[in-house]
């Protein structure tokens, strides 16, 4: 009984003194500093989405003039160089509005919804093909986004200012109380979101277009990066 009660306190006594030694040191000085970076790109992508809404009582009706002018447009920006492999239809919808004196959904107007959008390597023609979606039919215009395929070299420059702007702060902080910056004891990251390019426009009725195609610039965007690092002061 005596062994077994010393082999207890022995294993007790072994499993106090490894927690000692593998806890971390509490009088260690930090500083926790957040810093940003951006750095603008010129997108070489582009999306957008076009579509027809077409309504009637009778939803063979909407549907047979819904799927007309779809096929058109899609007709339409195919002529102008769209491939297959850019154009998706992207929402198809047959819905009837809701009769507030009826407290039902209408039996006698129907509206039939079609969309495709378009994604390709030319920003530049953004403003002819829509002008051409519209001109064959389309009355709804949604979700233009001017994108990047490869943003790794605004992401990595982006990621150096903020860095950059994080030894700042922290070197900033720390001449005024005393202490000096070492090394990065533990850091974290975080892309910040921008705002996309877009456009809504959705319209019931028949668009007529007589002037030229819609002023549209695709600019610069913006890839954006946050980081918070800890520092070692010594």
């Amino acid at each position: 009984m005596r062994s077994l009660t010393a082999g207890v306190l022995l294993l007790l006594t072994a499993h106090m003194l490894t927690a000692q030694t593998t806890a971390p040191c509490s009088d260690q000085k930090t500083i926790i500093v957040t810093g940003s970076g951006s750095a603008r790109i010129v997108p070489d992508r582009v999306a957008f989405t076009m579509g027809v809404v077409t309504a009637s009582p009778s939803v063979a009706n909407a549907f047979r003039s819904n799927n007309e002018k779809t096929n058109r447009i899609i007709e339409a920006l195919k002529r102008r160089g769209v491939r297959d492999a850019e154009i998706q239809t992207s929402n198809f919808t047959i819905d009837s509005p809701w009769d507030p004196q009826t407290q039902r959904k209408s039996t006698n107007h129907y509206l039939v919804s079609n969309s495709v959008t378009v994604t390709r390597e030319d920003p530049k023609t953004v403003s002819e093909l829509i002008q051409l979606a519209v001109d064959a039919g389309a009355n709804s215009a949604s979700n233009l986004t001017f994108f990047n395929s490869n943003p790794a070299a605004a992401r990595d420059r982006a990621i150096e200012l903020a860095i950059r702007d994080a030894r700042a702060q922290a070197e900033k902080i720390a001449t005024a109380v005393g202490p000096t910056v070492g090394a990065a004891l533990l850091i974290s990251t975080a892309v910040v979101p921008a705002l996309a390019g877009w456009m809504n426009n959705t319209v019931r009725e028949a668009i007529t277009v007589t002037a030229a195609a819609p002023a549209i610039e695709s600019g610069t965007n913006e890839v954006a990066y946050s980081v918070t690092i800890t520092y070692e002061l010594k």
